[in-house]
Formats: C-alpha cells, structure tokens, sequence
C-alpha cells in the first residue's frame, strides 16, 4: 500500500495499483509496473534462436568479410544485421535441434555488381590456395579495376581470413596459409567491390584441404 506524503498533492511511496512512487534526489517519482515477462517456448521459437545462436558466432568469425561485403546494404541497421537476414534461412542446413551451418550456401556479400564469373579454389599442393575468376570486364557492370575479396574460413580452428586479392583483371591469386592449417578443411568465397564501394552478390568457391 502507498504512503502520502505532504498531503493529498505530495509524492507518495510504496505501491497503488500499478503505479510505484518513490523520491530520488529529494524528488518524487512514479513509474507504471512493468508488465510480467511471458516466454510461451513455441516450436517456432526454439527454432528461431536455435539458428541464431548458430548464425551469429559463424559470422562474428567473418566479421571482416561482411563487413565490407555487406555495407553498402545498410539502411537504418547494421551490415551484421544485414549479413543475418540474408543468411537466417538459407545458410543453415538441417532440421531442428540439429542445425548446421550450410557453407555452400552462406552469402558473405550482397549487391548488383557482376559477379566474377567462373570461380575455383585448390590446393597447390605447397602451402598455398591457388584462386582463379573470371576477368569478364565489360559485362554488365564489371570493370577491370574491381577489388577482388576472398573469405577463407578453417572449420577445426574456427577462424578466417579476409581480404584483397588483387584486381578483377588479375584474374587469379595464391594465398599462402598458416602452416598450421596443414590438414584443415578450409571454405572459400570470393565477391567483386568497386570503387563506389558496391559490392557483387559473393560465390562460394569451395573447400579444400590444405596440405
């Protein structure tokens, strides 16, 4: 039960209805109780955070790549939060609780610039992912200066690497890997930016088992 104070127009204290009063600071203050949290547990819930608590710690590991990849698609949210809508539903494989993350399918970047065509990743069998693109600039909105992205992602060390791999023209890269990922399963995407910082929808390129 609330307690007047200072007559029937001073503050109050304690609890009438679902008004709480107090003083702060020599103040009084009331606020409305807040409402009783209610978490039904539906099988669509259970679903739902079941994939983001997949989703999420996948592309904090890629963090580097979205957040190039998927800048350009920010209108009043973030590029991880766009990294996640694209990928909520088809970059997870599997039926619940037996989610996994659905490589082939991730999509590390979005946008309208053409893409790079055909795209390969393997092993050089010393140390190094060999990469090959397509450089079919004049098509469509492809230049020949485009920046080359590849997202290299180890599934046992669950970390990535990102970055620049030279020009659309250049058409092909040899990236030098850990030593200690001899072994690894490593996926590989690759995405065109250019200089306006429009990005092309990314191309999974494979996995290889670097040696």
């Amino acid at each position: 039960m609330g307690k007047i104070s200072k007559g029937i127009l001073g503050g109050f204290t304690g609890k009438v209805g679902n008004v709480v009063g107090s003083f702060w600071k020599g103040k009084a203050v009331m606020r409305s109780l807040s409402g009783s949290y209610h978490d039904p547990r539906t099988e669509a819930q259970l679903q739902s955070r079941a994939r983001m608590a997949l989703l999420s710690p996948f592309l904090s590991r890629i963090y580097t790549a979205i957040a190039v990849g998927f800048k350009g698609k920010e209108d009043g949210t973030t590029f991880f939060n766009e990294a996640v809508k694209a990928n909520f539903t088809d970059g997870i494989a599997g039926t619940y609780p037996n989610f996994t993350i659905a490589y082939s399918s991730v999509e590390v970047s979005d946008g309208n610039l053409t893409n790079l065509g055909a795209v390969a990743a393997s092993d050089s069998g010393s140390g190094d992912i060999d990469l090959t693109w397509q450089d079919n600039s004049g098509t469509g909105t492809a230049d020949a200066n485009d920046f080359v992205y590849a997202c290299f992602y180890n599934v046992e060390k669950d970390v990535s690497v990102s970055m620049s791999v030279g020009s659309r023209a250049d058409a092909s890269y040899s990236y030098t890997h850990p030593t200690s990922w001899q072994g690894d399963t490593v996926h590989v995407w690759l995405f065109a930016q250019n200089e306006f910082d429009k990005c092309s929808r990314s191309q999974y390129v494979g996995q290889v088992t670097c040696s």
